[in-house]
């Protein structure tokens, strides 16, 4: 029993003396930019321990800890990791979102729905270095799809089925494109509803208002809006049967517009709480 007693002692002498600091990091001497509109901070030090921020002060406001990894940054600025809020991931770019400080991708129709889904669990899952990544997967479109990789439907059986497909595949929500038709974004919505999936929309045939008030996540592109705002969208709505007259008829439609309509048109998408991503990457 004494030497079963003392190889214990050891363990605990052993652990004991363990570094307080393994598995921190300190990066010192940067100018923080913390994203909450606060005034720089000089001369920061943070400190991150198994990949997650435990303090954050200036230099020798607090201790670093025995054993961490110290990192000199005097000259250097950080900031939050940035997100790309409209992508098309490939895995070539992959490497390039952490050099460039993105941190976190948004996917949107991509190429194939199961390759798609294989790069965001390599991320995610940490066997691929890169940013935490979200996929709707191949977009769902009106028939004939603009895009070959996308699914069209023309019934609502078809477009239920299509997102079926993607929850089973994995993807985080669904994405639906330009030439998709009012009557079939109320079933789809409802089975993405049912999936807990958000919907994305790159609309064309359909406005953004109506989009919104049926309960899509987001408008990509800000595409709708004018349709929502125009006096005559049927116009623009019969262009979208093909994609680039209907993007460029689109565009020109909002010269059209007075800033009052747009205010109005504005208010009411704030309204329904729907998420708005400007970016111009198709």
């Amino acid at each position: 029993m004494s030497g079963a007693r003392s190889v214990a002692a050891l363990v605990l002498l052993l652990a004991s003396c363990k570094a307080p600091g393994e598995g921190v990091v300190a990066l010192a001497g940067a100018t923080l930019l913390d994203g909450s509109g606060g005034a720089p901070v000089k001369d920061a030090l943070i400190l991150v321990k198994n990949g997650r921020i435990e303090s954050v002060a200036r230099v020798n406001e607090i201790p670093v800890p025995r054993g961490a990894v110290t990192l000199s940054l005097i000259g250097k600025t950080i900031i939050p990791g940035l997100i790309d809020a409209h992508a098309h991931a490939e895995r070539w770019a992959i490497p390039r979102y952490l050099a460039w400080g993105v941190t976190a991708v948004r996917d949107l129709g991509a190429s194939s729905t199961d390759s798609s889904v294989a790069l965001k669990n390599e991320v995610n899952l940490g066997s691929l270095l890169g940013p935490r990544m979200f996929t709707s997967g191949a977009m769902i479109d009106g028939k004939p799809p603009t895009y070959p990789a996308a699914t069209g439907v023309a019934t609502a059986s078809e477009a239920r089925k299509a997102v079926d497909q993607r929850a089973v595949a994995g993807v985080d929500y669904v994405k639906i494109y330009t030439k998709l038709t009012p009557d079939l974004l109320r079933p789809l919505l409802d089975e993405a509803q049912t999936l807990r999936l958000g919907v994305a929309a790159h609309l064309g045939r359909i406005d953004a208002l109506t989009a919104a008030r049926a309960g899509v996540t987001s408008i990509e592109h800000m595409a709708g809006v004018v349709q929502a705002a125009a006096r005559n969208p049927a116009v623009i709505i019969r262009a979208h049967d093909q994609f680039l007259r209907g993007w460029t008829v689109e565009e020109a439609g909002w010269s059209a517009l007075d800033s009052a309509t747009v205010a109005r048109t504005a208010r009411a998408l704030a309204q329904t709480h729907v998420a708005i991503v400007p970016s111009g990457c198709e």
